[in-house]
C-alpha cells in the first residue's frame, strides 16, 4: 500500500525534526557556551559538525572562519 506524498513528505519532516531536536538536547551545554545562556536554551534544533581525526586539527580561528554565525 503506498502512502499519499503529502502523508510520505510529513513524516520525513517529522523525522527530521526529531533528530535535529535530540542534537540540541545532546548539546545543550555546548549551545549554551556558544551562544550563551538564554539563546542556548531558547534552541530547538541544531545540528552537530565533527573535525575528522585524519586530519590536522583546525585552531579556534579557523573553526570561527569556517562556522562565521557563531
Amino acid at each position: 500500500m503506498r502512502r499519499s506524498g503529502s502523508k510520505r513528505k510529513n513524516e520525513v519532516r517529522e523525522s527530521f525534526r526529531r533528530y535535529f531536536t535530540a542534537t540540541a538536547t545532546k548539546y545543550r551545554a555546548r549551545l549554551r557556551e556558544l551562544y550563551g545562556a538564554e539563546r542556548g536554551d531558547a534552541a530547538q534544533t541544531a545540528e552537530a559538525f565533527e573535525i575528522s581525526e585524519y586530519g590536522r586539527r583546525p585552531s579556534a580561528e579557523e573553526v570561527k572562519k569556517l562556522f562565521p554565525f557563531f
